[in-house]
Formats: C-alpha cells, structure tokens, sequence
C-alpha cells in the first residue's frame, strides 16, 4: 500500500516560473494549490456543506442555518468568488410579517457575525401553511479592506398568492457596502428571520463556495 501524508498549512510563498504548489489548506484541511502568478485556487475549486436534518426557527427569531457555513481558505475571498444557498422550508398556518435573509461574515458561523447582506421580502406572508425553494446566490466584485458582495434571491412556493408570499415568485437583488476581506478565518453563512408570529422549519440547507 502507497500513502501520501502532508502536513497542513498556510498559504506558502509563490512559485518560481513553470511551477505550481499544492498543499492542504490549515483552515479547511483541503487541498489547494498556487500558481506562478500567486494565485490560490482549492482543488476542485468548490467548498461545500450541508444540513443533515430539519431545523426549526421561533417567532421572530432571527436563526443562523444548520449546514450554511462556508469557511473561507487562508488564500481569502477572491474576485469572482461565489457562494450559493439552497434551502427547502416550510412554514406554519401562523405568520403575516415580512421576512428577512441574511448573508452573515464572521470568524464565529454564529448569527452574531456581522450581517453584509440582508433581504427584506416586499411581499407579505399570510396565515397559511405552504412549502418554498429559496436560493441565494453572493458574488464578491471586489476584495481587499472595502471588499463588495453582490447578492441575489429567488423564492418560489407551492401556494399562488398565499403562504410564503402574496406573489408566487419573489426575486430580490442587494448589494453590499465596502467590508474588510482581509481577516483570517472569515466565514460566510446564512440566516433567515420569519418575522412577528412566523414558525418556520428549514428541512434541507445545501451551501457552496466556487472560484476560491
């Protein structure tokens, strides 16, 4: 039997010309590699997660989700980088505020990191119980100490005008201020708040980070 055993690490010094590093990343323990130019890419340049079963959220409880924390590489967030949600829930006959999404960034995977991107649905719930698909994609525009996010979700739901929403779809697009991308161990996650009165359960939460 043949093994292959490397010591985790930082980001290593850039290669001369015609070389590549590879190495497993200390933060995530997976593998990356450095090109001659200094850029840092993971090994199948995606970093994934996952919930592994329902999640429910109280009334007006802002909730970060199970399964929605990506942990950012010791290379950084890098232009282009993006990170996806996937979320299947389901709500309660109880609950007619307007709900809100948060992209959260932080060192904690806590809901108490610092909210970068929130959507407030326009369209109200009502009192009737329904199932949605939500998906929220974050591209980072630009990196460094002011760093921007562009963010966008789409919401559809079985219930044509009531449940989740008066409408049948909701699309949403908000983008970040200027936030430092430099700090080490950053990760990003997701939070959801059904708003006064709203009993929500979060039955799958899948999340990815590509291009990093």
């Amino acid at each position: 039997m043949a093994d292959i055993l490397l010591d985790e690490q930082s980001t290593p010094a850039t290669p001369a010309s015609g070389q590549c590093l590879i190495y497993p990343d200390n933060v995530n323990s997976l593998l990356a590699y450095k090109n001659d130019a200094g850029r840092v890419f993971s090994v199948g340049s995606a970093i994934r997660n996952w919930s592994v079963g329902a999640q429910a959220t109280g009334a007006g409880t802002d909730t970060y989700l199970t399964g929605s924390a990506l942990a950012v590489p010791q290379h950084f967030l890098q232009v282009g980088t993006t990170c996806r949600w996937r979320v299947v829930l389901t709500k309660s006959a109880a609950g007619t505020a307007s709900p809100s999404w948060i992209v959260r960034v932080g060192t904690g995977g806590v809901v108490g990191d610092t909210a970068r991107i929130t959507f407030t649905q326009v369209a109200l719930q009502t009192a009737a119980a329904d199932t949605a698909w939500v998906e929220i994609e974050a591209v980072v525009r630009t990196i460094g100490a002011a760093g921007v996010m562009a963010g966008g979700l789409r919401m559809s739901h079985v219930l044509a005008a009531t449940g989740f929403s008066t409408l049948d779809h909701n699309v949403m697009q908000v983008t970040s201020a200027g936030f430092d991308m430099t700090v080490g161990n950053l990760i990003v996650g997701l939070s959801a708040n059904p708003g006064a009165s709203g009993v929500w359960t979060f039955q799958i939460v899948s999340a990815e980070m590509l291009n990093i």
